[in-house]
C-alpha cells in the first residue's frame, strides 16, 4: 500500500496530472469515449474518527475509484470547515480486490469566497473485503501537520444490484430545460418523502465537471481559480430513456505567456506563497484562450459515464462570476441530443451510441450574456433558438436546415400535432412563427419579458409572461394570454409583483405559480384568479434567480440560485403550505449567477443536482424507514 506520506513525495507530479481537467485534442478532431469495459460498482466507505462518522462514496470500474465524494464535507483527519467550505479531491487510487480494498485519497478543504486554502489532506485506506463488505482502517495526514487513524467499515454495492433498486421507468423523462411539458414540471411526486432531510445520496457521477457561475473566478480575482472555482457553464442535466445528459466546456489552447505570469503572480501576491502544483494547474487553465465544448451521457441509475464527445477549440474560454445571460443546456428530441455553446454552436449525437451526426458552427467568440438557451422540438424538427444571428429549423438527425428565420434567445412550442408554432422570446416584443415553414404569423402587441429563465410558459394555448412597467422599478405585472394563428390576446392581468433578479413562472394542474421576492402565488391559468399566496422572510424566501418546480402535488422551490449555495424547500402544490425545513444538498455546490437558474430534475423519484465538480443523485422516494 502507498503510505500517505510516500503519496506526499509523489503529489508534485501525481496532483498535477489529476486535478488539471483540461484535455488537448487537435482543432476539429471529434472524440467521442465510451465506457465499453468494467463492472460498475458503487463503494460506501464509513470513517469512523471517534466525534462522528464520515461517509464516503466512492464509484469503482474494474476495481479502480474513478470517483469520490465526501458526503457533507467532513474529512477523516482533516481541519474544521470555515467560511464557504468545499472540499477538493485532487487525487484518488483505491484499488478493490476479491480480499482487499486499499490506496490513497488526496484532498483540499478550502473557502471558495475569501478564497482560503484550509488544508491539504492525504489519507490511506487499508481494509479486508470479503462478501461485498469492507473493515479495516484509515490513515491521514494533514500537509505540514497533524496525523490521524481509525476504523474503517464499508459496503459494495455491484452493478446488477444498483440498476434494480435504482430502476428507472421508460418513458419518464426530463428531455430539455423546461421538462417533458414545457412547463418546468412533470407529475412526480407519488411516494415522495415529507422531509428533505431524508433525500438519501445515490451516486456523484464518473464524469467531472468544472464549477458554475455562482462559485466562478473571474478577472476581477484570478487567484480564486486555485480553489476549484474555474468554469465550465451552468447547464441543466436533462433525460431520457435513463440517460442524463450535460453540456458544459473545459478550456483548452495554449496560454498567453504574459497573461500567465500575470495570474501567477496575482496568487502569490494573495496568499503570500507559491501555489501548489494542482493550483498552479488550474490557474494556468483559467489563461487558456479557448474551450472544448463537451456533452456527456451519464447513466442515471448508476452515474457511470456513457459517453463523452468532446469538440476541441469549439468555443471561446469564458470566465465570470457574473453571467447575465441563458445558460445552454441540452435537448433530446426523439433518438438526437441537441447542445448548443456559449459561443452560439450546436452539435447533435445519437443519444444512445455518442455518434457525432453534425455541427453548426458560427464563432469561436463568447459574446457576453449572449447565448441561446436550447434547442425546442415542433414535430419532427429541431427549432435552434439564437442570441446573435437567425434561428433555425432543422432535421434532428441529419441537421438540414428547414428554415431560418429572425427569431430570439428562447423558443417555446405551442398548437396542435401538425400544426406547430414557435414563439421566439428575446429582449423585444415576442414574434410567432409556423414552425413548419418559418412564416411569420404575428408579433405581440407587448413587450414580454424574455431574456430571462422562465419569464414566460406556454401550457396548450394559453402564454403566461411579465411586462417591467418601469424600468426603474423592480417589480412587473404577470399577464395570461390566448395564442392562435390571428394573435394573441390578453385575458388576465395580475397585481404588482416585486422581484429580486428576475421574476419566473411554472405551470400545471391548470394553474400558474409566480415567484417573486419573497412571494409566491397561485392563480387559476384560465381567468388568473388568486387561489393561494406563500410569504416569506428575506432569509428563506425567494430572492436571487429562483426556479421553482411542479410535480404532481408538490412543488419543490429553489429560493437562491445566484451566489453559489444551493437550498431546497418543498411545498404543498395545492394550498403552498411549507412542507419540512430548507435543505442544503451535501455536495459541493454551485448555483448559476442571474436571469437564468440551474433547475433540479426529479424523475421517477430521483432528484439530479447539478453540483460544483460534478453531478450527483438523491432518492426522494420515501425508504422502508421512512414511511
Amino acid at each position: 500500500m502507498t503510505t500517505p506520506s510516500r503519496l506526499l513525495l509523489l503529489s508534485g507530479v501525481f496532483l498535477s496530472v489529476a486535478s488539471s481537467v483540461a484535455i488537448a485534442h487537435p482543432p476539429g478532431e471529434t472524440r467521442v469515449d465510451r465506457q465499453v469495459a468494467g463492472e460498475y460498482q458503487h463503494l460506501w466507505i464509513r470513517c469512523e474518527t471517534g466525534a462522528e462518522v464520515v461517509p464516503i462514496f466512492v464509484g469503482l470500474r474494474g476495481g479502480k475509484s474513478t470517483t469520490v465524494w465526501f458526503v457533507g464535507g467532513a474529512v477523516p483527519g482533516g481541519v474544521k470547515a470555515t467560511g464557504a467550505y468545499r472540499v477538493l479531491v485532487d487525487a484518488h487510487a483505491l484499488t478493490l480486490n476479491d480480499s482487499r480494498l486499499a490506496g490513497t485519497i488526496a484532498v483540499r478543504q478550502v473557502s471558495v469566497w475569501q478564497p482560503q486554502h484550509l488544508a491539504a489532506v492525504v489519507i490511506g485506506v487499508d481494509a479486508k473485503h470479503a462478501k461485498n463488505e469492507i473493515t479495516g482502517t484509515w490513515s491521514s495526514e494533514v500537509v505540514g501537520d497533524k496525523k490521524s487513524h481509525g476504523k474503517i467499515t464499508g459496503s459494495l454495492t455491484r452493478e446488477a444490484t444498483i440498476r434494480s433498486g435504482q430502476a428507472i421507468p421508460t418513458g419518464v423523462d426530463w428531455p430539455n430545460y423546461h421538462g417533458p411539458c414545457g412547463t418546468n414540471g412533470s407529475t412526480d411526486s407519488a411516494n415522495w418523502i415529507d422531509d428533505l432531510a431524508l433525500a438519501k445520496p445515490v451516486w456523484k457521477a464518473e464524469q467531472p465537471v468544472l464549477s458554475g457561475w455562482g462559485t466562478g473566478v473571474d478577472s476581477r480575482y484570478t487567484w480564486r481559480a486555485a480553489v476549484g472555482t474555474l468554469c465550465g457553464g451552468s447547464s441543466t442535466p436533462v433525460m431520457a430513456d435513463g440517460r442524463l445528459y450535460l453540456f458544459h466546456y473545459v478550456p483548452s489552447g495554449e496560454p498567453a505567456a504574459d497573461l500567465v505570469t500575470k495570474v501567477l503572480a496575482d496568487f502569490e501576491r494573495n496568499f503570500k506563497r507559491m501555489p501548489l502544483p494542482a493550483e498552479r494547474a488550474s490557474l494556468v487553465d483559467y489563461c487558456r484562450p479557448l474551450s472544448d465544448t463537451i456533452v456527456t451521457c451519464i447513466d442515471a441509475q448508476t452515474g457511470g459515464t456513457v459517453w463523452n464527445a468532446t469538440f476541441p477549440r469549439l468555443s471561446g474560454n469564458y470566465q465570470t462570476h457574473k453571467w447575465r445571460g441563458f445558460n445552454p443546456t441540452a435537448s433530446v428530441i426523439g433518438s438526437t441530443v441537441i447542445a448548443n455553446d456559449l459561443a452560439g454552436n450546436w452539435v447533435a449525437l445519437d443519444a444512445v451510441k455518442g455518434d457525432v451526426l453534425w455541427i453548426i458552427k458560427t464563432a469561436q467568440k463568447v459574446e457576453k450574456d449572449r447565448a441561446a438557451l436550447g434547442a425546442a422540438q415542433a414535430g419532427m424538427l429541431a427549432i435552434l433558438p439564437s442570441a446573435s444571428g437567425p434561428a433555425r429549423a432543422v432535421e434532428p438527425r441529419t441537421g438540414k436546415i428547414v428554415w431560418q428565420q429572425p427569431g430570439g434567445s428562447q423558443a417555446l412550442t405551442w398548437g396542435k400535432p401538425g400544426a406547430e408554432r414557435i414563439l421566439f422570446l428575446s429582449h423585444s416584443a415576442p414574434v410567432c412563427r409556423d414552425a413548419a415553414t418559418g412564416q411569420l404569423l404575428w408579433t405581440m402587441p407587448e413587450n414580454l419579458v424574455g431574456h430571462t429563465g422562465s419569464a414566460a410558459l406556454v401550457e396548450g394555448d394559453l402564454l403566461v409572461g411579465h411586462v417591467l412597467p418601469d424600468p426603474k422599478q423592480r417589480g412587473g405585472f404577470f399577464q395570461g394570454w390566448k395564442l392562435a394563428d390571428s394573435g394573441a390576446t390578453k385575458v388576465w392581468q395580475d397585481e404588482y409583483l416585486d422581484y429580486d433578479e428576475n421574476l419566473t413562472v411554472t405551470l400545471g394542474n391548470g394553474r400558474a405559480y409566480l415567484v417573486g421576492k419573497n412571494e409566491i402565488r397561485c392563480l387559476d391559468l384560465a381567468t388568473g384568479k388568486r387561489l393561494g399566496r406563500q410569504s416569506f422572510d428575506e432569509t428563506q424566501g425567494p430572492g436571487s434567480n429562483p426556479w421553482l418546480g411542479l410535480f404532481g402535488s408538490r412543488l419543490l422551490l429553489s429560493p437562491e440560485g445566484q451566489h453559489g449555495t444551493q437550498h431546497l424547500q418543498l411545498l404543498d402544490a395545492t394550498d403552498l403550505r411549507l412542507i419540512g425545513k430548507p435543505w442544503s444538498p451535501p455536495n459541493n455546490s454551485t448555483t448559476a449567477y442571474a436571469v437564468h437558474s440551474i433547475a433540479y430534475p426529479v424523475i421517477a423519484g430521483r432528484l439530479f443536482v447539478r453540483g460544483m465538480d460534478g453531478l450527483y443523485c438523491y432518492d426522494l422516494r420515501q425508504q422502508e424507514s421512512t414511511k
